[in-house]
């Protein structure tokens, strides 16, 4: 093939199994001759055994992939040494449209940069189907994108993962993506939309999550995922970023972390949040100096968290500072949302909504039924574990829950 990119049009499923393929291929467009029909292509078997950098099968794409799917891919990468990019697509430029990746392989354990596509500008990406895979890298590793960026008329959406295990020492860890970005105004209409991932594993050091290391999603449900860390982690996304989010759901999940800012649906939040929730899910801080472990943020940087329910989870904490709603609260706003049928136990500041808060905040119309709540050796409180300052506004509480301490609560939080 010409070192130019071409477009190539499908006619016939392809079958590579057993066969040397080239590498660092490059399309203007890769199709199926029937829109809408995929054709599939099978047994790619891609491996480097020379170090370097921008290991892939396809160089890039600049235009459109699309109706494809991928069946029994593996690409790996055994040298030794740090390097960036193993990818099957080292750069997307376009848009990427009913594809489907089956039983996939990317092993590059020591390789930052690590997934199907290394890096995405590509503006639109729908109806991607991930069934199966097994993704091994260490900075930016994720499934589909290792880091992917968006403007505002960008669309990434409708995007299924099932039966995914990512594993990675690295920071920047996710279940679809390693990082994305993407900021919008609340008036203007999200990028990522309805990215779905199930029955799945997530391992990684800092920045770890079930959708994405860091990122945005809206509308997107996390179901029987389990994702283990040390910092910043998250059932869904490790630090959310993207301004807004809205409508995420984090069920039957388990999230585990040893260092801090560990949460069911969120590590941290750099953005304000609308309509999440977390039911049946496990959320545990593993060791003594873990702290800010919350059932929905473990670290709320700010910003507006509204209209979510914490509903019937185990949010433990070997460590301090353990929330049902938010572990460790820097201020912003915490309102109109409902913590039920949790188990909140921590070593010292545990409350049904906020284990530590911090600075001037706002927290109203909150609702806690059920709940128990138990510190170990410290501070325990109905509504907040410990509150340090005075400039805290609170209103419309009510509760029927549990409260267990080592200590008598202190009549101080007057809530």
């Amino acid at each position: 093939m010409r070192k130019i990119a071409e477009n190539y049009k499908l006619d016939v499923d392809l079958d590579f199994t057993n066969l040397n393929v080239k590498k660092g291929l490059m399309f203007n467009r890769l199709i199926s001759s029937k829109k809408g029909e995929q054709r599939t292509i099978t047994g790619l078997n891609v491996g480097f055994t020379a170090a370097g950098n921008y290991h892939s099968y396809i160089k890039r794409v600049n235009n459109e992939i699309s109706d494809i799917a991928f069946n029994g891919t593996t690409i790996t990468d055994a040298t030794t040494g740090t390097h960036s990019y193993v990818n099957l697509i080292l750069f997307n430029y376009g848009e990427m449209r009913n594809l489907t990746f089956n039983d996939l392989k990317i092993i590059a354990p020591n390789k930052h940069y690590v997934g199907i596509v290394g890096h995405n500008t590509g503006n639109k990406i729908s109806d991607i189907t991930l069934n199966v895979a097994d993704i091994q890298g260490k900075n930016y590793t994720g499934t589909l994108f290792a880091k992917t960026n968006a403007s505002p008329r960008d669309k990434f959406e409708d995007i299924t993962a099932t039966e995914i295990t990512v594993t990675s020492t690295g920071n920047y860890v996710g279940g679809v993506f390693g990082y994305f970005d993407g900021r919008v105004a609340y008036n203007e209409a999200p990028i990522y939309n309805r990215i779905n991932i199930s029955n799945s594993s997530v391992t990684g050091y800092e920045y770890v999550g079930g959708v994405a290391g860091a990122g945005d999603a809206n509308h997107s449900i996390i179901d029987n995922v389990t994702v283990t860390g040390s910092r910043r982690v998250g059932g869904a996304i490790g630090q959310a970023k993207g301004t807004y989010q809205f409508g995420n759901i984090v069920r039957n999940s388990h999230v585990y972390g040893s260092e801090y800012y560990i949460g069911g649906m969120y590590g941290i939040n750099d953005a304000n949040l609308y309509d999440m929730y977390v039911m049946n899910t496990t959320v545990d801080g593993t060791k003594a100096t873990t702290h800010s472990v919350g059932g929905l943020v473990g670290h709320q940087n700010g910003y507006t968290i509204t209209r979510l329910g914490v509903i019937e989870n185990t949010i433990t904490n070997q460590g301090d500072y353990t929330g049902g709603i938010v572990g460790y609260k820097n201020g912003g706003y915490t309102q109109i949302s409902y913590v039920d049928k949790n188990t909140i136990i921590g070593n010292n500041y545990v409350g049904s909504i906020v284990g530590r808060l911090k600075e001037a905040a706002v927290i109203y119309y909150i609702r806690g039924y059920n709940n128990n709540v138990a510190a170990l050796t410290g501070y325990a409180g109905g509504i907040l574990g410990w509150y340090e300052n005075n400039t805290l506004v609170s209103k419309n509480q009510s509760y029927a829950l549990t409260v267990s301490s080592a200590r008598t609560l202190e009549a101080k939080w007057q809530i």
